[in-house]
């Protein structure tokens, strides 16, 4: 997990090249937000 380090920070997560969340953080080292498992690129 992962805890802010400044106050107010964005967080983007994104999947499959697209944004599929933003979150603002509020106060630095307040809460534990998840960092998603990154997911091998598929070979053609």
């Amino acid at each position: 997990s992962y805890s802010p380090l400044t106050d107010n920070e964005v967080l983007i997560y994104v999947s499959e090249g697209r944004v599929s969340e933003q979150r603002t953080t509020g106060k630095a080292g307040e809460g534990n937000f998840p960092i998603p498992a990154a997911i091998a690129p598929t070979a053609i």
